[in-house]
């Protein structure tokens, strides 16, 4: 939210920071309740985040966790990293395999399993890891060849960066780069926040949704830069979210792609997804610039974003499109989130929808989890695991894998009958589009009727 603390999040729960509302409590396994001066919610399945402003943190979590609050003491210790970042305080160092401690003006965390980047106003950066690493700062060296990927973007800023497989960037009204193995999360004071991880996502804006945020989203292997008035690059595994302010939206990818960019083309035909408003590595990059060439070809994909470029288009299953007054991508194999400020929501997938927007109906009824985040409304409940508001989190969907989720209950089990599609030999199926779905764009009342006829 707006010059709110950050927000991050684990394997298997969510978190849920608004500004001074209730909770939603009591999911599957986990969830996180953030809000200005109560209580946290605490006790999951294996990790949370207690993120407030001067309060205590929840600790001891399965794996990892991260505490990042302005002047408090530093959530340590986890099973595998922790990320300690605040104003003018002793890093957490020392984890499983890396961890980044970059805050204004202090030591580095060095030293990890495979990498970690460093990255503060005027020093060196973190160079020489396993094979990658982006750094993009206004007029700096960059930071590369991490393992997989890294990002480091600020002018001379605190940098909060990850762990084995996800990564954060925080920030302070500056612009962001994100792009890395599995996840990322972008929180800045006063800007959308973007957030993203393994199997699950932090939500953090104003009254938004379960596993995705307009301001704030992220998935299994992609991640989502979200800030105000800024071009966004975004690209993931199996879904993608669209949300700019008036701009075009990004649609029908091989498995998930963004294109975020103010009233650009959009960048078409890799073979998975990626996004190039900076440039990248191996299997995928985030290249996010303003007004330079973008990096293509990668190994699997790329995308490139960036001002006054084409974007990247044409993926096989689904994309978010959300934008200011526009029409919403409809219609994809099992879900989409539609966010925009004051319009219709995209409704009729497989087991859920999202349906957020600032004072409208939500979007209810699916077949397994919805959720309905607005300002000052009610929420939507009573589904088949769990109900977001303003705080979410699920057991294995909050963003959906095709094949644990379709029908299969979190099995890994596809359901009898499904309809399904092979990517080739010894690859994991994958679920395709009923037909006619693509272009259908149910209305909110015949998607409750497809909902309830289930």
């Amino acid at each position: 939210m707006k010059g709110w603390d950050l927000v991050k999040g684990w394997d298997r729960r969510w978190l849920s920071l608004v500004k001074g509302w209730d909770l939603v409590k009591g999911w599957d396994r986990r969830c996180l309740s953030l809000v200005k001066g109560w209580d946290l919610v605490k006790g999951w399945d294996r990790r949370c985040l207690s993120l407030m402003k001067g309060w205590d943190l929840v600790k001891g979590w399965d794996r990892r966790c991260l505490s990042l609050v302005k002047g408090w003491d530093l959530v340590k210790g986890w099973d595998r990293r922790c990320l300690c970042l605040v104003k003018g305080w002793d890093l957490v160092k020392g984890w499983d395999r890396r961890c980044l401690s970059l805050v204004k003006g202090w030591d580095l965390v060095k030293g990890w399993d495979r990498r970690c980047l460093s990255l503060v106003k005027g020093w060196d950066l973190v160079k020489g890891w396993d094979r990658r690493c982006l750094s993009l700062v206004k007029g700096w060296d960059l930071v590369k060849g991490w393992d997989r990927r890294w990002l480091s973007l600020m002018k001379g800023w605190d940098l909060v960066k990850g762990w084995d497989r996800r990564w954060l960037s925080l920030v302070k009204g500056w612009d962001l780069v994100k792009g890395w193995n599995r996840r990322c999360l972008s929180l800045v004071k006063g800007w959308d926040l973007v957030k993203g991880w393994d199997r699950r996502c932090l939500s953090l804006v104003k009254g938004w949704d379960q596993r995705s945020l307009s301001l704030v989203k992220g998935w299994d292997r992609r991640c989502l830069s979200l800030m105000k008035g800024w071009d966004l690059v975004k690209g993931w595994d199996r879904r993608c979210l669209s949300l700019v302010k008036g701009w075009d939206l990004v649609k029908g990818w091989d498995r998930r792609c963004l294109s975020l960019v103010k009233g650009w083309d959009l960048v078409k035909g890799w073979d998975r997804r990626w996004l190039s408003l900076m440039k990248g590595w191996d299997q995928r990059c985030l290249s996010l610039v303003k007004g330079w060439d973008l990096v293509k070809g990668w190994d699997r994909r790329c995308l490139s974003l960036v001002k006054g470029w084409d974007l990247v288009k044409g993926w096989d299953r689904r994309c978010l499109s959300l934008v200011k007054g526009w029409d919403l991508v409809k219609g994809w194999d099992r879900r989409c989130l539609s966010l925009v400020k004051g319009w219709d929501l995209v409704k009729g997938w497989d087991r859920r929808c999202l349906s957020l927007v600032k004072g409208w109906d939500l979007v209810k009824g699916w077949d397994q989890c919805c959720l309905s985040l607005v300002k000052g409304w009610d929420l939507v409940k009573g589904w088949d695991q769990r109900s977001l508001s303003l705080v979410k989190g699920w057991d294995q969907q909050c963003l959906w894998h095709p094949w644990s989720d379709y029908g299969g209950g979190g099995t890994g089990r596809l359901p009898r009958g499904a309809p399904v599609s092979f990517l080739g030999a010894g690859e994991r199926p994958r679920l395709v589009l009923e037909p006619g779905a693509a272009r259908a764009g149910l209305t909110l009342a015949f998607a409750r009727a497809r909902a309830v006829s289930k």
